[in-house]
């Protein structure tokens, strides 16, 4: 069930609708740039469309929320197309541009109200299309910009990212269940320890000022 529609309140389940999605949306997209099936697909995406958001009713296995992701694979296409163009106008200097991109992305996140790609949840359309194809090109160029950085750290942060990337499925299935551990266990367990670690650091202050005063101390302790 919590493959078929999206569920909020099965965590092993919470991250899966992002598969189905990926695949509908490509395969949506294929069909979309083909000029043989091109005249089939279009009616189909404009009923699965009205469905969602004349008549409410949620499409299974999220292909409602694949056909909201189809502006980005298009993004994705047409941009390939000048890439080089735009390499070559920054002459592999990319960290400005990116930090610009991404700070602009931010003002448009802000701008925007709450957004959700897997509820159908998207606010102004413009925007939230807008903020998210800018801070996706912002990360895109800190990337390049990462590929040239010869530093130790680039190096083993590079590192990092590959293995995440290479094993990107069981990060992704498994972190909506991590992530529910923690907070029902862990963080319960870490703010008991920030509590009393809290309270013992007031009370020593207290103690010290107690102790340093005589006043403090006579009333306190009984001690002249």
């Amino acid at each position: 069930k919590a493959l078929y529609f999206y569920n909020d309140t099965l965590p092993a389940g919470g991250a899966l609708w992002f598969l189905t999605a990926l695949f509908f949306s490509s395969t949506i997209f294929y069909l979309l740039i083909t000029k043989r099936s091109k005249k089939f697909i279009i009616p189909v995406v404009l009923f699965c469309l009205a469905a969602e958001f004349c008549f409410k009713i949620h499409l299974p296995y999220s292909i409602s929320s694949a056909i909201i992701a189809l502006p980005f694979m298009y993004a994705g296409f047409a941009f390939k197309s000048f890439e080089q163009k735009i390499d070559h106008i920054f002459g592999g200097c990319y960290l400005p541009f990116a930090t610009i991109l991404l700070f602009l992305s931010a003002f448009l996140i802000f701008k925007n109200d709450y957004v959700n790609l897997r509820t159908i949840t998207v606010a102004n359309p413009v925007l939230f299309y807008l903020s998210a194809i800018i801070a996706i090109t912002g990360y895109l160029y800190i990337s390049k910009s990462l590929e040239k950085t010869t530093s130790l750290f680039a190096i083993y942060f590079k590192k990092a990212l590959v293995y995440i990337g290479e094993h990107s499925i069981v990060y992704l299935c498994l972190n909506q269940i991590i992530i529910s551990l923690i907070r029902r266990r862990v963080l319960d367990i870490l703010e008991n320890i920030a509590l009393l670690i809290f309270v013992l650091i007031i009370i020593s202050i207290i103690a010290y000022c107690i102790n340093s005063s005589r006043i403090l101390s006579a009333v306190f302790k009984g001690k002249f």
